[in-house]
């Protein structure tokens, strides 16, 4: 009587191998990656690379620069046309505007230095960003990197605000590298604060050779563990359906190591593509 050797593998093959093509597509798309760029007006008004913008209350299509005054309404960064993947433009392209993603942002020390992990917020300063803490409602995103106003290189001017009791306090201007992620503040109370622990931040750090923020090492953590699960237990199934199926026909032996070795390699190419993903979701 013939028997049918290693069904439930010979399925999961071709499931595995759909997830696994899967894997490889999403990965890069998983988190916030540097997706859209769109063209705004913005009624011609000069707006650098790295301005912090709001739209219109009254026109959507237009941006302006962002002060305190006009937080609720922040909405992304100037960045060059060329610097996303994926570019819409309209008739009146007065400034490309990016709404995630890692991009450069002018930011200032008007509210102190800035450290990599620190939020950034509208500031004072039309169009300039600085260093969020309680008072702001909504954040731009996170410093990748920190904005060492010792450094002259790092500073692209200088300039002053006026500060409440009538005088004057000056500052530095430059650029830093900052995740773009408009959102309620997490510094504000009751909120929940994304974190993650050092050894898993050091260990994300040290493949992608960048600062890597805590969404990121979880995106890039679930997938290791999915692919895992999935070639882990396609490996155990097939080892134990092997070996009933020797137990019960010692002649079909040569025929399952041949598909147990088959599942084996498939199994093998799920924990590598698991490993690309976690790769991809660190680095791009």
């Amino acid at each position: 009587m013939p028997i049918k050797l290693l069904s439930q593998p010979a399925r999961s093959f071709r499931m595995l191998v759909l997830a696994v093509l899967v894997f490889l597509t999403m990965a890069p798309m998983s988190v916030d990656a540097q997706d859209v760029t769109q063209g705004y007006s913005t009624n011609g008004e000069l707006l650098l690379r790295g301005t912090v913008v709001v739209y219109d209350e009254n026109d959507e299509n237009v941006v302006a620069a962002a002060t305190l005054d006009t937080l609720e309404r922040l909405f992304g960064v100037v960045v060059r046309s060329n610097e996303s993947p994926l570019l819409l433009s309209g008739e009146d392209n007065g400034a490309f505007v990016s709404t995630s993603g890692r991009f450069e942002v002018l930011v200032s020390n008007v509210n102190g230095e800035i450290q990599q992990g620190d939020y950034i917020t509208a500031s004072a300063v039309a169009g300039v960003a600085m260093k969020a803490d309680q008072e702001q409602d909504i954040v731009l995103g996170q410093a990748l990197s920190n904005f060492d106003t010792t450094n002259p290189a790092n500073v692209l001017s200088t300039s002053s605000v006026n500060l409440d009791d009538g005088g004057t306090k000056p500052i530095s201007i430059g650029r830093v590298l900052t995740q773009i992620d408009v959102r309620a503040s997490p510094l504000q109370q009751d909120t929940v604060v994304v974190e993650a622990p050092n050894f898993l931040i050091n260990l994300g750090e040290s493949i992608a050779d960048k600062p890597v923020t805590p969404l990121r090492i979880y995106a890039a953590l679930a997938m290791l563990l999915v692919s895992f699960g999935l070639g882990g237990s396609l490996l155990y199934s097939s080892i134990r359906s092997s070996i009933v199926a020797i137990g019960r026909n010692p002649l079909s032996k040569s025929s399952v190591m041949k598909q147990l070795i088959q599942v084996i390699l498939v199994s093998f190419g799920i924990f590598a593509a698991g490993f690309i993903a976690v790769y991809l979701v660190l680095t791009v």
